[in-house]
Parts: C-alpha cells; sequence; structure tokens
C-alpha cells in the first residue's frame, strides 16, 4: 500500500455529542507475543479498525489491570523522525494496589521485559452511538515495557507504574479502533479474551 500524504476529510464537533474524557477502570493486558497477528483481521475500508483479535493456541490470554478513579490511563503521543517514518509513543499507566507475592512475580515478568498490548474503553462511544470510539487498542504493532516505577510507602502503600514503548520502538500510528459490528458484539470479543485459549 503507498504511504498516502492527502487527506480526504476533516473534523467536525457535534455539539450535541461531546466527547467525556477518561478510560474505564478496568483495562485488558496481554503479552503482545502471544497475538496471533496472522490471524487479525483489518477492516477492508478503514486499516485503522481491527475487527478481530485472536490469540495463538496453548492456553494464551489476556488478563484484567482494575483502579478507581483515574488510576489506570492511557496516552498517545506523536513521534516524528528526520531519518524513517514518524511514530507513536503508546502509554500505559497502570498501579497495583496490593503488593502481594503474586503481584512480585508478575512484576518480576515486567521487569525482565515483558511486552504488552493492551485493550482500553474509553468512556466515550463516539458520536455515532455505534461505539465504535470506545475501545482502543494499545501496543499492537509494538509492544508496551515497564519504563517507570516508583514504590512510596508513604503515599498509599501501591505501585504506579508505566508501560510506554522503548525509544526507537514507536508504532506504527495511533492507537487502533476495536470494533466489530456494534457495541455489543465488540464488548463480548473483549470479555471473550479473558477465556484461555486451546491447550
Amino acid at each position: 500500500m503507498a504511504c498516502e500524504k492527502n487527506i480526504t476529510s476533516g473534523f467536525e464537533l457535534d455539539c450535541t455529542s461531546i466527547p467525556t474524557k477518561g478510560i474505564v477502570q478496568s483495562v485488558t493486558i496481554m503479552n503482545t507475543s502471544d497475538i496471533d497477528k496472522g490471524a487479525t483481521v483489518f477492516n477492508v475500508t478503514n486499516e485503522e479498525i481491527i475487527e478481530s483479535l485472536v490469540l495463538k493456541t496453548g492456553a494464551k490470554q489476556g488478563y484484567l489491570m482494575t483502579g478507581v478513579k483515574t488510576l489506570l490511563n492511557g496516552q498517545a503521543t506523536f513521534a516524528p523522525k528526520d531519518d524513517t517514518f514518524d511514530g507513536w509513543v503508546h502509554t500505559l499507566i497502570g498501579y497495583i494496589g496490593d503488593l502481594n507475592p503474586n503481584a512480585l512475580d508478575q512484576l518480576k515478568a515486567y521487569t525482565n521485559g515483558a511486552e504488552i498490548t493492551a485493550v482500553l474503553e474509553m468512556k466515550y462511544i463516539g458520536s455515532d452511538g455505534t461505539g465504535s470510539s470506545r475501545y482502543k487498542v494499545f501496543g499492537y504493532d509494538q509492544g508496551m515495557v515497564l519504563t517507570e516505577a516508583v514504590f512510596d510507602a508513604n503515599v498509599n502503600g501501591g505501585l504506579p507504574f508505566t508501560l510506554s514503548n522503548k525509544d526507537g520502538f514507536e508504532n506504527n500510528g495511533f492507537p487502533y479502533a476495536f470494533f466489530i459490528t456494534d457495541d455489543t458484539t465488540t464488548e463480548a470479543a473483549v470479555t471473550a479474551l479473558l477465556t484461555p485459549t486451546a491447550p
């Protein structure tokens, strides 16, 4: 596919559907290496929409990360380049509330370089009412890794941390939309990621 440089439409604000900021404090995370990218289905007319996100066989699954208020957050930052293609840095801000032994074991995997892809649910479903703007996939092209974590027992006893792309390993674009036909069908597909695949 050619690298398109010409815009084909503008951006209009629908004053009857003002965007709501924030994400739902329940994020589906998975190992990037567990995604069967050969089975990923993109929309035939808009390649920014993922219509099927499939995990490999071998009991692979997604996991929930939950928070309250604004503990969890997603960010995407444009990364211009002079000598190669521009990219986007995808960032997931997470939180571990209970640093129990199991949590510490998982934290070790992050420390050892686990690459993570995440499906975030926006509070805003989109002006068309279909839910096409609700879900975004962070870290699909390039998984996010642990880039920051600071424990302070005098603050709240938990561990806020940041997953982001390594310098020079940015994603090809803004986080993909994840949408299949309608809001209900898409929600079911996100929930299905939590079920282990066949052994």
